[in-house]
């Protein structure tokens, strides 16, 4: 009977998985192409780099890397990485996932934005960046309608890497880190089984 609920569970996971809808596009940043899918905005004074990384990735081979962070008083959350006209499909909630990694523990904003004033983020989270990759996310109701999602810089210039992102309806689910690794395209319904996460 207990072998039996086991099995029973780990179907309804995978099926669970299965149904991710990821509307995060270039995520994985595998592709030159992908790069081109999320946008560096410095904002008034800011600075800083945006570069694919193809010697440290949490899935497959690459990374996003930003690096030689700088910003003005007044605008810390800059430098932003963000992607823009990401449809919300449905009313509900939704969730950010991303794996990150830092040069040295640092504070990051997750957001889903509505970009026009009052530019309402929801969700809406700041996490604590560690040195080893590990995936964050940030769930939510946001309104319906076409929204960026991104990370913000909460005042920080330390490094860090991207990789993995996704952003879908439904509470958090953790992507599962064995196995070979699937791509999962912007209106796809597919597996979110990804590479073994490594760090070099």
């Amino acid at each position: 009977m207990v072998v039996l609920m086991t099995c029973l569970l780990s179907l309804d996971s995978a099926i669970a998985d299965e149904e991710i809808e990821n509307l995060a596009r270039g995520g994985d940043f595998e592709e030159p192409i992908d790069r081109e899918q999320w946008r560096l905005n410095l904002g008034n004074n800011g600075v800083g780099t945006m570069t694919i990384d193809k010697k440290e990735a949490a899935i497959g081979e690459c990374s996003l890397f930003i690096d030689g962070i700088s910003f003005a008083a007044d605008e810390s959350w800059k430098p932003q990485i963000d992607q823009t006209n990401v449809e919300i499909l449905e009313d509900g909630v939704y969730t950010l996932s991303a794996f990150l990694k830092a040069e040295e523990p640092r504070p990051l904003g997750m957001y889903s934005e509505i970009p026009v004033d009052p530019w309402t983020k929801v969700p809406n989270k700041v996490v604590t960046v560690g040195t080893e990759w590990k995936e964050y996310w940030a769930t939510g109701v946001p309104p319906a309608g076409v929204v960026t999602i991104g990370f913000k810089n909460e005042g920080s210039k330390v490094s860090y890497w991207i990789d993995g992102v996704r952003f879908y309806p439904g509470e958090y689910v953790p992507t599962e880190i064995e196995g070979q690794q699937i791509s999962v395209a912007p209106g796809s319904k597919l597996a979110t089984t990804w590479g073994q996460i490594r760090s070099r």
